[in-house]
């Protein structure tokens, strides 16, 4: 097991510009669909950062007691008021003092371990695999996304002697088979039910832990061949989610000034539900339009007036049952960016996380902050990957004129290259005083130097040497060694 970490990470992030090559093995595939759940489950690191923050179950237990009480009236022969006999006694201790629960009270339970932010594969256990991207960030406001609704009994007034015909009219109700009612309505005996929001949208968000951006669906990367991927984040936008309202009409949820992510796999950008399975719903309308786990959650909430009614009992009771006007689920992305900041970082797996890292090979990691990149411009993606050869065949563009031909064997080079027999370095490499990072140039024209750099020769991965310009120390773990010949799109 072998790995690069920045224990200290890097400055946290809104916008972020990351691509390397990687090729990982079926058989790493396979442990990873079989392995027993823990953290990251099922996925497949090449990258982690950021903290470890756990999520918690929802638990829902009774609400406290409330309590209401019944009146008995009696109508007297000859007489034209309604007389107060006291308290239905329903054999209670109490006399008419009835007691009920309200609805459900939601808290937290038990913990559930949270995932860093991570680059990784999705691994399924018939060997395939999918890329995914996650970005832990800091919670944000919500309010009315996690609801329930409590039942609140009114006080009434019943007759003791309903059956009497002589009974004057004295109010009107529509009785539960939905006739109109004139009888044996003692006055002012309406009991009203009412059913009012319980926000809970606090415990919600607790139990997610942390916020996170989800980003990267069914875009399949295959075992055993080199891939290159090309990762750009703006998570520099103040977002505005609200949910779905009925109150005798539909206002649909929506996502405002949604945040924008970019991929490209090999050479070819993906958008739209390869990046959120919600695009082109809730306003995501835009090919790069992603949102976080809240904002989504906030948009897709749906809350709906109760309906009214009110019904006449035989016994003279008329219970007007009515909810609250639904309340308008909203979450408020405020630009917190990612949570890397004094955090582990490493790659494929940082110091946290060495329980999840399996056997992948990498090369050309490099990594910007502050910027963004549109893959879906070719011109962007040939900074880091050359056009098709005659023989269809796509390579590593190193960003700055130094080229190292890792290409060319030399004496003592294997014809071919394997894990387990390569040497520890190739047998051909240039002087180590031509890597050093005051001699080397680091970035290019348009983004700019990186703060991660392990590009332009298997020796920097080796040595633990970043090139970029992240303070946090270098710690190399294991034994790193390099690949011949350089990684090409499926080789």
């Amino acid at each position: 097991m072998s790995y690069l970490n920045l224990s200290d990470g890097i400055p946290g992030f809104n916008q972020t510009v990351i691509s390397f090559w990687f090729r990982v093995p079926a058989a790493s595939i396979a442990q990873v669909a079989a392995a027993a759940p823990q953290r990251m489950n099922g996925i497949l690191p090449l990258l982690t950062f950021g903290p470890l923050i756990d999520g918690y179950e929802i638990v829902g237990s009774p609400a406290p007691d409330k309590t209401y009480f019944t009146e008995l009236w009696v109508w007297a022969a000859g007489d034209v008021e309604y007389e107060f006999l006291g308290l239905v006694d329903d054999s209670n201790p109490d006399g008419g003092i009835h007691t009920y629960s309200p609805g459900t009270a939601f808290s937290l339970g038990n913990s559930i371990p949270g995932n860093p932010s991570f680059v990784g594969l999705a691994c399924n256990s018939d060997g395939t695999a999918e890329l995914k991207v996650r970005v832990v960030v800091a919670k944000g406001a919500g309010a009315n996304i996690y609801t329930t609704t409590w039942m609140n009994f009114g006080n009434g007034k019943q007759l003791g002697n309903w059956f009497n015909t002589d009974v004057p009219v004295k109010d009107t109700a529509l009785s539960s088979s939905g006739t109109l009612e004139e009888e044996g309505v003692v006055p002012e005996g309406t009991r009203f039910i009412t059913y009012s929001w319980q926000d809970y949208t606090n415990v919600w968000l607790d139990s997610f832990g942390a916020d996170a951006f989800e980003i990267g669906y069914n875009i399949a990367v295959t075992p055993d061949v080199w891939h290159h991927v090309l990762i750009s984040l703006d998570l520099d936008h103040g977002t505005i989610a609200t949910g779905s309202t009925n109150n005798g009409g539909t206002v649909a949820g929506n996502i405002a000034n949604p945040c924008k992510a970019w991929i490209a796999l090999d050479d070819v950008n993906y958008d739209m539900t390869y990046l959120n399975p919600s695009s082109g719903l809730l306003g995501l309308n835009g090919p790069n339009d992603v949102a976080s786990q809240a904002c989504l959650g906030a948009a897709s909430s749906q809350k709906s007036a109760g309906p009214f009614s009110k019904i006449w009992n035989p016994d003279g009771l008329v219970n007007i049952t009515e909810t609250d006007a639904p309340p308008t689920p909203t979450y408020i992305y405020n630009v917190q960016g990612a949570l890397s900041d004094k955090q582990p970082f490493g790659i494929p797996a940082a110091a946290n996380m060495v329980d999840n890292i399996y056997k992948v090979e990498m090369a050309e990691f490099v990594m910007w902050t502050d910027v963004t990149l549109d893959t879906s411009v070719e011109a962007n993606r040939r900074l880091f990957i050359t056009a098709p050869d005659k023989n269809g065949k796509q390579y590593p563009v190193n960003p700055t004129p130094i080229y190292i031909p890792m290409t060319k064997t030399a004496v003592g080079d294997p014809p071919t290259w394997d894990w387990d027999t390569a040497p520890d370095t190739p047998a051909f490499v240039p002087p180590l005083s031509s890597m050093d990072p005051s001699v080397i140039g680091s970035g290019n024209k348009l983004l700019g130097t990186p703060i991660i750099d392990f590009t332009k020769s298997s020796q920097n991965w080796m040595m633990g040497r970043n090139l970029g310009s992240a303070k946090s120390k270098v710690v190399k773990t294991g034994k790193i060694k390099a690949y011949f010949p350089d990684p090409s799109i499926g080789g």
